[in-house]
Order: structure tokens, then sequence, then C-alpha cells
């Protein structure tokens, strides 16, 4: 997060990166994919209907839900250590939630 013309804190450990100190900028984008099938469609029908119920679903949300259903994007300045270490394990996070059940 930059804090002035030539400051930033890492996002990682909260420590101020003073301007000349290397840091990382790191995009997280995360995009819904699809499988080439809709539950129970077998025919054109189903398709038509499933179809018609994601659409009756979307409707009851805002925009900005609907948007967050299919693309999410975040933006991290990290320090070198930070870093390194979100690039040699960027799923830690989920690892460590699941060792907490």
């Amino acid at each position: 997060m930059r804090i002035g013309e030539n400051k930033f804190v890492c996002d990682g450990c909260l420590k101020e990166v003073e301007g000349g100190s290397r840091h990382f900028s790191v995009i997280v984008q995360g995009m819904a994919s699809f499988n080439g099938t809709l539950d129970g469609a077998e025919n054109t029908e189903d398709v038509k209907e499933a179809i018609s119920k994601l659409v009756e679903k979307l409707r009851k949300i805002s925009s900005s839900g609907a948007v967050e259903e299919v693309y999410v994007e975040n933006y991290y300045d990290l320090c070198r250590l930070c870093y390194k270490k979100f690039i040699d394990d960027p799923l830690k996070v989920l690892h460590e939630k699941d060792d907490n059940k």
C-alpha cells in the first residue's frame, strides 16, 4: 500500500518499505470457470431451464455482487521477504485454515 511518493507499507507484514528498496506488486485474479456442462441439463429444454434459473438468480443480486461471482482482482505490495514467502507457497493461507478445522 502506497503511503507517500516513495514509501510503501507491505501488505503482508505491514512494515514500511522505504523508497529505493525493492518491493513487489502482486496481482491476484480469480475468474469463474465453466466445465461445459449444466447440472441436470440433458437436452435443449433442460439447458434453457438452467439458464433461466441462473438469470433469475442474478436478478436477485446487485451488479457488483454478480461481478464478484465471476471475477475478482486484488493488488498487493509486498516487501522482498513477504514476496518470497508468497511465491514459495501462494496457497499457504488456505492450508492453514484447513489445519484449524
